[in-house]
C-alpha cells in the first residue's frame, strides 16, 4: 500500500509539473518590441519685403522707392514743403507655412537733411486709406495663412505746419542748398508668428 501511495504521489507530481507547463505557456504575457523615427515638416519662414529675404536683417537703400507725383507747381519725384508721396512695401508670403503679424514705422532717418519727412497714412492692397490722428503711427495687422503678397501703402509728406513742424523756412532753405541733400526715411519692419 505504501508502494501505491508513493506512485500515485509521484504520479500526482509529474501531473502537477506538466499541468504547470502547460499553465506558464497559457499565461504568458506577449512582449514584442519594435522602433521608428517620426518625420515631420517644418513650417517654411521666408518672406519678401519688395523681393528682398527679411533673413539678411536689412533692405538695401533702393528696395524702398518713394513716388512723388508732382504738381503743377512742383516737379515730380522730388521733395519739397508741402510734396506729398508714398511708397509700397509689397510682402510676400507665399513661401510661408503660418499666419504672422506685423509692425511697421517709417520716421524721418536719422542723416535725412529733412527731419519734417513725416508718414501720414496707410492703405493696404490698394483699398481704403487710414489717415493717421497723428504722424508716424505705426501700422499693426495680421498675414492670414494662404495669402500671396501684401501691399501697404505708406503715404508721406514734409510737414511745413508751424505748429508741428521742426524746421522753420530757414532750416528748410539750408537743408535744399546742402552740397549733399537728401530726403530719408527709416522704415522699420518687425513679423511674429500669429499665436
Amino acid at each position: 500500500m505504501f508502494k501505491i501511495k508513493k506512485i500515485v504521489l509521484m504520479l500526482a507530481c509529474v501531473s502537477l509539473l506538466i499541468c504547470m507547463t502547460f499553465m506558464q505557456e497559457t499565461f504568458a504575457k506577449y512582449v514584442n518590441s519594435v522602433s521608428g523615427t517620426s518625420s515631420m515638416t517644418i513650417a517654411r519662414w521666408k518672406i519678401l519685403v519688395n523681393n528682398a529675404d527679411i533673413t539678411s536683417g536689412s533692405l538695401a537703400a533702393n528696395t524702398i522707392v518713394p513716388v512723388f507725383a508732382g504738381t503743377t507747381d512742383m516737379a515730380s519725384n522730388v521733395i519739397a514743403p508741402l510734396a506729398t508721396g508714398y511708397f509700397d512695401l509689397v510682402i510676400d508670403s507665399t513661401n510661408t507655412d503660418l499666419s504672422f503679424d506685423y509692425s511697421i514705422s517709417a520716421l524721418a532717418g536719422a542723416t535725412s537733411s529733412v527731419s519734417d519727412l513725416v508718414s501720414t497714412g496707410y492703405s493696404i492692397n490698394g483699398g481704403t486709406i487710414y489717415n493717421f490722428t497723428d504722424y508716424n503711427e505705426n501700422i499693426t495687422g495680421t498675414i492670414a495663412y494662404g495669402s500671396t503678397t501684401t501691399t501697404i501703402r505708406i503715404f508721406v509728406l514734409w510737414n511745413d505746419d508751424a505748429n508741428t513742424q521742426d524746421m522753420d523756412n530757414s532750416a528748410d532753405t539750408e537743408a535744399a542748398l546742402s552740397e549733399t541733400p537728401t530726403a530719408s526715411m527709416d522704415v522699420n519692419i518687425s513679423f511674429i508668428q500669429s499665436h
